[in-house]
């Protein structure tokens, strides 16, 4: 069995499932073969008195809101961008017992033979690959801590330098599994977020009704701090973030809205159940929609789009998309494949493995004149994966695409359950756009048609200075 993954990989991934969603894959059967694709939607389970649930009704309502950009108004004037390097995380030798040793040589060699017979390009997996099992061997045989194993793990992988493939221990997998589904079951604030420079973490989206939202926190709000301490921390190796806690326990957050002044607001944690949401909102004075999608790895999105676009068509025919890809780091197959289809038609491109090509082909579906409306597409740094596929392939078709250079990180990951209930996330395939003008993606990234800062943490919907760029592109003065 196969599943297929577009997710960016190990370190944005697991800020992301700490931010309060887990975003990770599901098959708790050990095997050594690929795992199966994932269906393009599932039941959701009740929710709670006491829990966040999102009706269609709330989706409906969310469809119909006005944006807070105003054509015209200001923007925001945003500096050229740093990008720091990531801490590369550490192992330190330890005493452990020789049965341990020995059941940690065998799930490190099991992962390395699944890379060496899978792996996308063959160049990476000879002799050099051959001398980083031997490395690493050698490093297990000095002690491993189990609680360090999966990191040491990751770092095997990582010499690969693909920045895509990763592995989950089993507690990973656990945790992530009702996420895929959208069915989020947490005690915390309410909130997607992501850490950045110094500590802090940046609002991608809170839940509708959570706490963070009743509190006014908003997407592109800065937290700087949780109870006066940084909102991340790691606890030996583990990143943690304080914004989770018992359900009816308070947190004192640092708040500050781009550009605007720190304020500190006391949240009460609740338990937050549900997908993660997608935001939609209409630009004032036009039939042009804007919706942002933050994620492909929540099995709901595809329904979240459809249901938005028909609540959107009942208040009037829309001369236009505007569609937020700047935090997309990618996911499922089947939620680019349904999300395609509602706007291009056809053969579209290959995915490409040293084995085999399979087209990927799309039956379309046209909902509220989906087909054939323009549409411009927001794209980033942070979009990767199969967030950058969407994009390119939108583009490829037609669509414009307006922001700054996507990561160039367009592999397929399949992944391969390990002995002990853990998984590997290995990249074995790369996607090349029937219709592309440039390429290969994983070379050169997605090139915006317009350039426009994509910056989250230093713009509010008010002022984000992609909006009139995309407007001017659908013909908007």
């Amino acid at each position: 069995m196969r599943r297929a993954t577009g997710a960016r990989g190990a370190f944005p991934v697991l800020l992301a499932a700490l931010a309060l969603v887990a975003l990770a894959c599901g098959n708790a059967v050990p095997t050594t073969t690929p795992i199966s694709a994932a269906p393009s939607s599932s039941a959701r389970t009740a929710a709670s008195p006491t829990a966040v649930p999102i009706p269609s009704a709330t989706i409906l309502s969310r469809a119909a809101r006005p944006c807070a950009y105003v054509p015209g108004g200001p923007v925001a004037v945003i500096p050229p961008r740093f990008v720091p390097s990531p801490p590369r995380p550490s192992v330190t030798a330890t005493s452990v017992d020789r049965a341990t040793t020995n059941r940690q040589l065998e799930l490190l060699n099991e992962l390395w033979r699944l890379v060496d017979r899978n792996y996308v390009d063959p160049a990476a997996t000879g002799d050099e690959w051959v001398a980083v099992r031997a490395r690493y061997r050698q490093i297990v045989e000095k002690g491993v801590a189990d609680n360090d194993f999966y990191v040491l793990l990751q770092l095997m992988i990582d010499e690969l330098g693909d920045q895509h493939s990763y592995v989950e221990s089993p507690a990973d997998i656990a945790e992530g599994e009702a996420a895929v589904e959208g069915e989020n079951d947490y005690v915390g604030i309410g909130v997607l977020a992501e850490e950045i420079e110094g500590g802090g973490a940046v609002v991608i989206v809170p839940w509708p009704d959570s706490p963070a939202a009743r509190a006014g926190i908003r997407a592109h709000d800065l937290i700087l701090a949780a109870d006066g301490e940084a909102p991340y921390y790691f606890a030996g190796k583990t990143r943690l973030i304080r914004l989770r806690g018992e359900e009816g326990t308070t947190v004192t957050l640092t708040v500050q809205p781009p550009g605007g002044v720190p304020r500190d607001v006391v949240v009460t944690r609740g338990r937050i159940q549900g997908p993660l949401p997608i935001d939609t909102c209409v630009i004032p004075g036009t039939r042009i929609a804007y919706v942002a999608l933050f994620t492909l790895l929540d099995e709901t999105i595809d329904d979240q789009l459809r249901t938005a676009l028909e609540a959107l068509e009942a208040e009037g025919p829309l001369d236009g998309l505007i569609l937020d890809n700047r935090m997309n780091g990618g996911g499922f197959s089947t939620v680019l494949k349904s999300i395609l289809s509602l706007f291009v038609a056809g053969n579209v491109g290959e995915f490409r493995s040293p084995s085999e090509t399979r087209p990927l082909d799309i039956e379309p579906v046209d909902i509220a004149g989906s087909q054939d409306f323009p549409i411009v597409v927001l794209v980033g740094i942070e979009t990767a994966s199969y967030g950058e596929i969407l994009t390119g392939v939108l583009q490829a078709e037609g669509a414009k695409v307006v922001g700054e250079l996507s990561w160039g990180n367009v592999e397929t990951l399949h992944g391969y359950d390990l002995p002990d209930g853990g998984r590997a996330w290995i990249a074995n395939e790369t996607f090349e756009a029937t219709r592309a003008r440039y390429g290969p993606w994983e070379e050169t990234g997605i090139i915006p048609d317009r350039i426009a800062p994509s910056r989250w943490d230093l713009f509010t919907e008010a002022s984000d200075p992609a909006l009139p760029v995309a407007l001017e592109l659908l013909g908007m003065p």
